[in-house]
């Protein structure tokens, strides 16, 4: 009884935030999003960093942290990738033509895709950039899981709008 009960509560919650949304201005439509947005981001770091915490266990185990590696670049590229929505639903909007800013590409994503797959590049053996660029071996994980959401993030941002002459 106490669960259709529950149910019923959030079936007339959620009429409730619909009827919000239809009567409300520009403010409460943002405010709703924003609010989607980050249940959402919420939602992904928590699942993605249990499931970042399983394998590294599991790769501690049986001594193979490959998978541990190639887990924590896509997870971290996807959630920087998450972090530009916002920049490009406003984007989208616009009537212009759409354009890739290669600039931002050859100065932030290269280099950053670079030093995010450092712990990969370890894993394989073939080129060493920590002891390239002299960065110190308990700084590389932090160093990586930056470079690697700024990567995600300058992948998507770089798509832009031009105005068409």
């Amino acid at each position: 009884m106490d669960q259709y009960f529950l149910n019923i509560l959030e079936i007339s919650f959620i009429i409730k935030v619909l009827r919000l949304l239809q009567k409300g201005g520009d403010n409460v439509r943002r405010l709703f999003w924003y609010t989607v947005y980050m249940v959402c981001a919420f939602i992904i770091l928590f699942t993605g960093e249990t499931i970042l915490e399983n394998i590294r266990k599991s790769g501690s185990e049986n001594f193979n942290l490959l998978p541990y590696a190639v887990y924590s670049f896509l997870f971290y590229f996807i959630l920087g990738m998450f972090l530009s929505i916002p920049t490009m639903m406003k984007r989208m909007n616009r009537p212009e033509k759409w354009k890739y800013d290669w600039v931002l590409f050859i100065i932030i994503f290269i280099p950053s895709v670079f030093i995010a797959l450092q712990p990969l590049l370890l894993y394989t053996s073939f080129f060493d950039v920590a002891s390239f660029l002299e960065i110190p071996l308990n700084y590389l994980p932090i160093t990586s899981i930056l470079f690697t959401v700024a990567a995600g993030y300058s992948m998507l941002i770089g798509f832009k709008k031009q105005r068409t002459a």
